[in-house]
């Protein structure tokens, strides 16, 4: 475990997410091994239930209320997959987003509404994915990616409150973020992913995985197959 979390640091460290970075220089991070396979229905519980210790230790429920943001507020909930391999970028979908569908179901059998205000609809601007009454962002990290600052030796998947960009958005100081984020994906990388999330402007489900945007039915195909024509339930809201 120690070896994963050391590395997940250093990529952090040096990443091109400025919140990613904060959390683990401050140690305002959980962090959490899961060593059944991604898609596997156990592995959906292991994460919801950290998450939803995360929400209560970190108080994301109060994130911007206030009218100012704290350290706590950029914390993020860290998942190292210590077992799970992706043999192509269709694996890594698959097992996505099939953990994202596994993790919808266990969050509504424990009485979880959708997060008030966003759609569960993955195919509308104002869709963000819900666990625990809360919004989330959730960029896949593994060896095969399309992007390269999503590109890590082993797989992780950091989870980041929606709240934090919310608040940054009331406060006017979301898009100075937003641009620091692209401004560093040109700085390391060349370029930035066409299909990179922005809250209320494109399909932020398609930014999880993100892929190629001409490999975007990846991802839908991943969805159908995980959870049918309406993966986070009907109706969506």
């Amino acid at each position: 475990m120690r070896k994963h979390e050391e590395e997940f640091k250093v990529y952090a460290t040096k990443g091109v997410c400025p919140f990613g970075a904060n959390a683990v220089k401050t140690g305002k991070y959980e962090y959490l091994v899961v060593e059944t396979a991604m898609s596997d229905p156990s592995t959906a519980i292991q994460v919801c239930s950290g998450l939803y210790k995360f929400v209560e230790k970190f108080e994301i429920g109060s994130i911007g209320v206030a009218g100012k943001l704290a350290p706590d507020n950029f914390a993020s909930f860290d998942v190292a997959f210590t077992k799970t391999e992706f043999v192509s970028e269709e694996d890594a979908a698959l097992q996505l987003y099939t953990l994202l569908v596994n993790m919808h179901n266990y969050d509504k059998s424990q009485n979880y509404s959708w997060a008030e205000g966003i759609s569960s609809d993955p195919h509308s601007p104002n869709f963000q994915m819900s666990i625990g009454g809360y919004a989330w962002f959730l960029p896949l990290l593994w060896p095969g990616a399309y992007a390269p600052s999503r590109r890590s030796e082993h797989v992780f998947l950091p989870w980041q409150s929606n709240n934090l960009f919310d608040a940054l958005r009331r406060t006017g100081k979301y898009e100075a973020a937003q641009k620091t984020v692209r401004d560093n994906e040109i700085k390391m990388h060349g370029f930035v992913p066409a299909l990179l999330g922005q809250l209320g402007q494109n399909l932020e489900i398609l930014s999880y995985l993100l892929p190629n945007e001409d490999n975007a039915n990846l991802v839908w195909d991943a969805l159908k197959q995980a959870g049918g024509d309406y993966p986070f339930g009907k109706p969506y809201a």
